[in-house]
């Protein structure tokens, strides 16, 4: 189980990627939460409503091998902070990190 989280757009294309990691390597504990955050995570994305902007800065979120979660999310920063599915993408960053 692989997952990568990269953050893309703005004006000039912007790609990084921001942390890569294998669950495979964390405590059975660990590796659950995390899980139980990408699930809840797929849950918000899919109910959130489209931005509206050009050349918003996103965050990609790759999964492989996560049971019940997408493959790809994308989450777009609208700048609003208040934002549950940006503040669970941030979450988890530091999560993985």
């Amino acid at each position: 189980m692989q997952v990568t989280i990269k953050r893309t757009g703005g004006y000039a294309g912007f790609d990084q990627t921001l942390v890569s990691r294998d669950l495979g390597e964390l405590t059975a504990r660990k590796r659950s939460g995390i899980v139980r955050r990408l699930r809840n995570l797929s849950k918000q994305v899919a109910a959130a409503e489209p931005p509206i902007g050009a050349d918003l800065m996103a965050y990609e979120v790759e999964v492989q091998e996560v049971p019940d979660v997408p493959e790809h999310l994308t989450i777009a920063d609208t700048g609003d902070e208040g934002s549950a599915p940006l503040k669970q993408v941030t979450d988890l960053i530091a999560v993985l990190s």
